[in-house]
C-alpha cells in the first residue's frame, strides 16, 4: 500500500506584517505633515515677532513671540525624527521615538515659557482680564503638552532586561493621551477668551474669524481624546 503524505501547508508570516507596515507608514507621514505645519508655524511666529519689532511693542511681548519661534522650530526636528523613527527598523524605533517625544516635551516647553512671558507682559501693561486670562490658559495648555511629551518618552524608554515593557508602555501612552486631551482643552478655552476680548473691542476681521473657527477646532480635536 503506497501512502501520499499529503504536502504540508505552512502559515504565510508575511501577511499580517503587511497592515503593520501600511500603519507604519501612514504614522510616518502623519509625523512628517506634523514637521511641516510645525514649520509653517514657525514662519507665521516669525513674522508677527518681525512686526512686533518693527511697531515697538514692549520687550516681554518680543521675548515671547521669539520663544514661540523657537518651539516651532524644535518641534519641527522632533517630528522629524518622529517621521524617520516609524519608517525605520523595529529594533531602532523605541529610541528614536523617545528622542521625538523629548525634543517635543522641550519644544513644548520653550513655548510655555513664552506664553508665561506673555501673560507676565499683559498683566504689567493693563490688559483687559479676558486677554490676559486666554494668554494664562495658553501656558497651561503648554504645560500639558510637556507632561504628554515626557509620558510619551518614559512609555518608549520602558523596559524588562533588553526587551520592551509592553504594559508600562501603554499605561505611559494612556497619560500621555489624557494631557494632549488637556491640551486642546486649555486651547479651546484660550481661544474662547481671545474671541471674548477681540469682539469686546469691536474688533471685526479676518482674523477674529479665524478665532472663533480655532474654538470649533480644539472642541473637535477635543473629542478623541477623552
Amino acid at each position: 500500500m503506497v501512502v501520499v503524505e499529503s504536502p504540508q501547508v505552512h502559515p504565510s508570516t508575511a501577511a499580517p506584517f503587511e497592515p503593520r507596515r501600511s500603519r507604519d507608514r501612514l504614522l510616518g507621514d502623519s509625523a512628517a505633515i506634523l514637521a511641516a505645519s510645525s514649520l509653517v508655524l514657525a514662519v507665521a511666529d516669525f513674522l508677527g515677532l518681525m512686526d512686533l519689532i518693527h511697531t515697538g511693542q514692549p520687550s516681554g511681548f518680543r521675548i515671547a513671540s521669539g520663544c514661540w519661534v523657537a518651539s516651532d522650530l524644535i518641534l519641527v526636528f522632533a517630528f522629524s525624527i518622529g517621521n524617520a523613527a516609524f519608517l525605520s527598523r523595529l529594533e531602532r524605533r523605541s529610541r528614536r521615538l523617545e528622542v521625538g517625544a523629548t525634543l517635543a516635551a522641550l519644544g513644548a516647553g520653550v513655548g510655555l515659557v513664552g506664553a508665561a512671558i506673555a501673560a507676565a507682559a499683559s498683566v504689567n501693561h493693563g490688559y483687559p482680564g479676558s486677554y490676559i486670562t486666554s494668554v494664562g490658559l495658553r501656558a497651561a495648555g503648554g504645560f500639558a503638552v510637556v507632561f504628554a511629551a515626557l509620558a510619551v518618552a518614559r512609555g518608549f524608554s520602558a523596559t524588562v532586561g533588553s526587551a520592551p515593557d509592553a504594559i508600562t508602555r501603554e499605561s505611559w501612552l494612556g497619560w500621555a493621551a489624557g494631557g494632549f486631551a488637556a491640551s486642546y482643552g486649555f486651547a479651546m478655552l484660550s481661544q474662547v477668551f481671545m474671541a471674548h476680548y477681540l469682539h469686546a473691542a469691536g474688533m471685526t476681521s479676518a482674523y477674529t474669524t479665524g478665532v472663533d473657527g480655532a474654538i470649533l477646532g480644539s472642541a473637535i480635536a477635543l473629542r478623541p481624546g477623552e
